[in-house]
């Protein structure tokens, strides 16, 4: 180093004002250098410190949930009931502070999707209702009273079956009576945990009543609603209901939902069927995981926001935003 620093001397002694230039730009650059680096080191701390408290965020929201989890299946009396919503409140809040957003998905039972219903409201929490047996109406005027909530309400979550019933309510709109005099019958099979008749027999009822009869009023779709037959026993469901249905394969026998939709000439001479047969739970899921993106890009996106608080998946499939 010392003689480093004699040449250097020479150097400045020899050569004058531009190598004197030249040093002072040489520790300009090292002062700057060091700035740099200290800035540097700064923002590596404050990273440090934003990822400790995204941690921290992080475990309380999964907290949250985990509380809310238990909450919600002991909720009984009115402090468990207090307790439910402290615990919405801690997870929205928790959300919030990590930039996420909360949208609950609701598949319980049709007393419990009213209340719940309400409780999302109350935090101005989305929400996606696939409970069927509910009072949708009710369901809509819930989210309509609360300035920050918005749902989808829907019977039935499956892409391909939710087309299948707006193409029938279209051709009832479009050709009513063109069934004029037929016998309609319908059959519809799903596990024996299911409670209440499938929402969408009895919306794809409605509209097949119109093909039926163009005169046809309420009384009418509620008789035929009332008809529908509803198979919850396993030997019937495997033995497709003596043909009405196609039989359930034993495996699907916890998870499935077959429909058949006959349309009879007074003769008997003509038979329409439809029919649409599901095993498992993949395609609900996945028309599910499009209802809440499509709540969430309303609900984070100006643009995409069209005013409208209430939503079926009929909105959803028109959107083409899908999963």
């Amino acid at each position: 180093r010392a003689a480093v620093e004699e040449l250097r001397k020479a150097v400045l002694e020899a050569g004058g004002d531009d190598v004197k230039e030249a040093d002072a730009r040489a520790a300009a650059a090292q002062k700057a250098f060091e700035a740099a680096k200290t800035a540097f080191d700064d923002l590596v701390r404050r990273a440090k410190a934003a990822r400790k408290a995204l941690a921290k965020a992080t475990a309380a929201k999964a907290k949250a949930e985990a509380d809310l989890g238990a909450l919600l299946l002991g909720a009984t009396s009115d402090a468990a009931l207090d307790d439910v919503d402290a615990a919405v409140a801690e997870l929205a809040a928790a959300c919030a502070a990590t930039n996420q957003t909360l949208v609950a998905v609701d598949y319980t039972v049709p007393s419990a999707c009213g209340p719940n219903a309400e409780l999302y409201a109350r935090h101005g929490v989305a929400f996606v209702m696939g409970t069927t047996g509910g009072d949708a109406a009710a369901l809509a005027a819930t989210v309509e009273r609360s300035p920050r909530c918005r749902a989808v309400i829907a019977p039935n979550m499956a892409r391909g079956i939710v087309a299948l019933q707006a193409a029938v309510e279209n051709a009832a709109r479009d050709f009513p009576g063109a069934f004029r005099g037929y016998e309609l019958a319908v059959v519809e099979s799903h596990q024996s945990t299911k409670r209440d008749t499938s929402g969408t027999a009895k919306a794809v009822v409605a509209s097949l009543v119109a093909l039926v009869d163009d005169r046809a009023g309420a009384d009418d779709a509620a008789d035929a609603v009332a008809a529908i037959r509803r198979v919850r026993d396993a030997e019937t469901q495997l033995d497709g209901a003596g043909g009405e249905l196609q039989a359930v394969p034993e495996a699907n026998l916890a998870g499935h939902a077959y429909h058949t939709y006959s349309l009879t000439a007074p003769d008997g001479s003509v038979r329409f069927e439809l029919r649409h047969n599901v095993n498992g739970r993949r395609i609900y899921a996945e028309g599910t995981a499009d209802a809440v993106l499509f709540l969430a890009r309303r609900i984070n996106d100006a643009a995409a926001s069209d005013g409208k608080r209430v939503y079926n998946m009929i909105d959803v499939l028109k959107s083409g935003e899908l999963y």
